[in-house]
């Protein structure tokens, strides 16, 4: 009998090939959809309907059985709220590790089960790779669209009975083999927005949000004022555009004292204010013991920016991670992904830095 595995197909062309592949590969196939829209469609810009009928086609065109599952209310619990609730704070998460980490490898993943599937499988530039004890966690093959950054936060046991059929190729390839075979959504753009904000505008849904409650910005050398913001909630560190100061110079956010309402902005791209040596990762997902004493390795702390050298050490409940050489834009809220070479440690969420 044919092993079961459900694809979490989302009508693109990264999920449909991954389908496509395992089918191959001689797995019992089944298709099974995300539905973040709820009955209200108010996340209506996660699921369009053309996302649905592309999914939908996908399975009609390898024969296998489509499944939707609605999973709005734990998106709005554990993304959506945290989410708003975390930059009310001040912090800055990133959605995409908490859509990973609480609905696509956990409510999804537990869906799947429900129906019968050994496996669970979806479109994500991962790998991962038989070790001695189990398996490791690489980056994908692709260094463009490699997205173990995204997923460093998932627990380890829920990566178990996952299959990453895209793990060694490259996003040319996957649209290249997607148009040979027909595949429904080889065309299809991507999208790389917030799903749940929409056309508005970050800024101007988290003004919405979280109303407006305008503030001095503060130049942290000579602590003067400079300007005003929105709302301190608003900004994040590292950000350049829509401070309306500048007169010629660039400025950059810097800090901000949510109990004043006060950004602090550094100007010039090398002012010392701008660099950190390290953070606080006030929680972390290994998905290996960290040995006593700590251990040298990489951390990546923004999706754009390459993984860097450091240290790491437990310190009682959290992680101390410490620059080899001091880093620019280091945002409380974000993830620091950890890596020794191309395989991914795990991650924490970035607290305190220093």
């Amino acid at each position: 009998m044919k092993e079961k595995v459900a694809v979490g197909v989302s009508g693109g062309v990264d999920s449909s090939l991954a389908a496509y592949l395992l089918q191959k590969q001689g797995y019992d196939v089944l298709g099974i959809y995300m539905d973040l829209t709820g009955e209200d469609g108010l996340f209506s810009g996660c699921n369009t309907p053309e996302d649905k009928r592309s999914a939908e086609a996908l399975c009609e065109f390898l024969g296998i059985p489509f499944y939707s599952v609605d999973l709005s209310v734990p998106f709005r619990e554990y993304v959506v709220k945290n989410f708003i609730s975390q930059y009310a704070r001040g912090l800055t998460p990133n959605p995409d590790i908490l859509c990973n980490a609480n609905i696509k490898f956990g409510s999804l993943l537990r869906e799947a089960e429900k129906l019968g599937a050994k496996y669970f499988a979806t479109g994500h530039y991962m790998k991962k790779t038989p070790a001695p004890g189990g398996f490791v966690l690489e980056m994908g093959a692709d260094a463009r669209k490699d997205q173990s950054y995204f997923l460093s936060m998932v627990a380890k046991e829920n990566f178990e009975r996952v299959i990453f059929p895209l793990g060694d190729m490259k996003k040319g390839e996957v649209r290249d083999l997607a148009e040979q075979i027909g595949l429904p959504a080889a065309g299809r753009a991507e999208s790389m927005d917030i799903c749940f904000i929409g056309s508005e505008g970050f800024r101007e849904y988290m003004a919405g949000v979280l109303g407006e409650t305008p503030g001095d910005i503060i130049d942290i050398d000579t602590n003067e004022k400079i300007g005003s913001h929105r709302g301190a909630a608003l900004y994040t560190i590292g950000q350049r555009r829509g401070l309306g100061v500048g007169g010629g110079r660039k400025w950059f956010v810097c800090g901000k004292d949510m109990d004043k309402n006060i950004i602090y902005a550094a100007c010039g791209e090398n002012n010392p204010a701008l660099y950190k040596s390290g953070f606080i990762g006030s929680e972390f997902n290994l998905f290996a013991p960290l040995p006593e004493g700590g251990i040298t390795c990489e951390v990546k702390y923004r999706y754009a920016r390459p993984a860097v050298p450091c240290k790491i050490r437990r310190e009682g409940e959290a992680l101390a991670v410490t620059f080899e050489q001091p880093q620019r834009g280091v945002a409380p809220g974000q993830t620091g992904a950890l890596y020794s070479g191309r395989v991914c440690l795990g991650g924490c969420v970035i607290g305190n830095v220093f």
